[in-house]
């Protein structure tokens, strides 16, 4: 869980603590931590990189979380890089306010929001790369925990498409689509770039092997 609280009385002394309620009605709760309005010390920004993403061949989606502290952040988003190292315990859990191990050639892509969405793409296919959310402030640059994605295989290589002929609907709305309805793209001449399966192309089954 993650969050802020605004517009404290500066007159009094706060204090919060996190609780969970299990589906059996039963609560838990954390430790009570105190808040004190008057107190004029520096607070980081929150930032967090999300380890789920989505891979599709060479294009990665990625996410991650920058709440403001102190200051105001004036830049956020990922930075992205080939993994040529595979111990991804050198990193850390926290990069901190700078960038500790993280290359100098590494890629930049900004991000907006609370909650961040990057997509990554033109990456090298079957290459494992890291990625870092970060949030810059007046301060500096501040890093969430270094992540890791492995990307698909190249799907150029592909043999033949093979169409079934076999239509869904006639009144099907035009375009390539996965068997779950999610549509991957306008454009039938996209149909060689994509993975090895089956789609619905303009209301016809079509299965690219």
């Amino acid at each position: 869980m993650e969050g802020y609280i605004i517009n404290l009385n500066a007159e009094k002394l706060w204090k919060f603590r996190p609780y969970y309620q299990n589906d059996n009605g039963k609560y838990y709760y954390g430790e009570w931590k105190g808040i004190d309005p008057t107190d004029a010390s520096y607070f980081e920004p929150t930032v967090h990189t999300y380890a789920k993403n989505d891979v599709v061949g060479n294009t990665v989606i990625v996410k991650g979380f920058a709440l403001n502290g102190t200051d105001n952040i004036t830049e956020q988003g990922f930075k992205y890089w080939k993994n040529t190292n595979l111990a991804r315990a050198e990193y850390g859990d926290r990069a901190g306010v700078t960038a500790i191990n993280i290359p100098a050639n590494a890629e930049t892509i900004k991000a907006e929001g609370r909650v961040m969405e990057a997509t990554l793409s033109g990456l090298d296919y079957e290459s494992t790369y890291n990625y870092v959310a970060f949030a810059k402030t007046a301060e500096g640059m501040f890093y969430g925990e270094v992540k890791t994605f492995t990307t698909g295989v190249n799907t150029t290589g592909i043999d033949a498409i093979y169409n079934s002929e076999t239509t869904i609907h006639n009144s099907a709305p035009r375009g390539i689509f996965t068997l779950t309805g999610v549509k991957v793209s306008d454009d039938t001449a996209d149909l060689k770039t994509l993975p090895r399966g089956v789609y619905i192309v303009n209301g016809k089954k079509i299965a690219i092997k």
